[in-house]
């Protein structure tokens, strides 16, 4: 990957989003303080909290590539709920299926 294009396609459409938020979370932990919530939260919610990051990365992600020209623009709310709601749904799979290697 060397170009913009090619680092959003990855964050949207190859998982990227979940990599960086896995990546972030990790990167936090390293801070006392947020080490000392992070680990008062139920492990379930914690699963949560980073689906939810990795799914809000990837809708902003798509959302600057259609910004930037890469992809096209759906074309109404309807189209915009559908590829976001795609979007969403992969970086949780994916999210999803890290988090399943991790407990092995």
């Amino acid at each position: 990957m060397q170009t913009l294009p090619e680092w959003l396609q990855w964050l949207v459409f190859g998982g990227g989003a979940g990599v960086i938020a896995f990546g972030l979370i990790e990167l936090l932990q390293q801070w006392e303080q947020f080490k000392a919530v992070w680990d008062k939260i139920p492990p379930e919610v914690n699963r949560y909290i980073s689906f939810a990051i990795a799914a809000l990365l990837g809708g902003f992600g798509f959302w600057l590539q259609v910004r930037l020209g890469y992809e096209s623009g759906p074309g109404d709310l309807t189209v915009w709920l559908e590829r976001l709601f795609s979007i969403v749904v992969s970086q949780v799979v994916y999210s999803g299926f890290k988090l399943a290697q991790r407990r092995r």
